[in-house]
């Protein structure tokens, strides 16, 4: 049978291994949220020149806000979980780990309630967070490019270029 440090280290590794995986998939789900985000937004492009009606690109516009708001969304629970996964890892590899293996004893991590503590925070903290993963410059940089090119095709419709 194992003892409690053992059984509590094991679950320290598998917490960690988790926490890897639940980013890579955030990743993936950002991937597609992009992949989506291009499609609708070239469709409306598209349609708009055709059509040349820049009312259309309003509808662009908001299509491309709310999958940065949906990236957003995902991006700050990624935010969370890969800050605990840097906690685990800086406690693994800290003096504090091999003074708990020696004394047989992992205290020093507390398992945290990721869920609970984010239910439970005031709303201001949890927009402050959103706010935060909203101008990170891997999610705004490729929206603000989305905005900014319907911005021209705005500006081509009305000057007919």
């Amino acid at each position: 049978m194992k003892n409690k440090f053992d059984y509590k280290f094991e679950l320290l590794l598998k917490e960690i291994d988790l926490l890897q995986r639940k980013v890579e998939s955030y990743d993936s789900i950002a991937f597609k949220i992009k992949g989506w985000a291009v499609t609708i937004f070239s469709g409306f492009l598209i349609v708009s020149a055709k059509e040349n009606r820049i009312d259309y690109l309003l509808v662009c516009i908001f299509a491309v806000l709310m999958f940065w708001s949906i990236e957003n969304t995902f991006k700050s629970f990624q935010k969370r979980i890969g800050n605990r996964a840097i906690e685990i890892e800086e406690f693994l590899n800290s003096n504090r780990f091999n003074e708990s293996i020696d004394k047989q004893d992992i205290t020093d991590i507390k398992v945290p309630s990721l869920v609970l503590s984010f239910k439970n925070m005031p709303f201001k903290d949890k927009l402050r967070i959103s706010i935060k993963s909203l101008f990170t410059f891997n999610v705004s940089g490729f929206y603000i490019s989305l905005l900014l090119m319907v911005i021209l095709m705005a500006i081509w419709i009305k000057f007919d270029i």
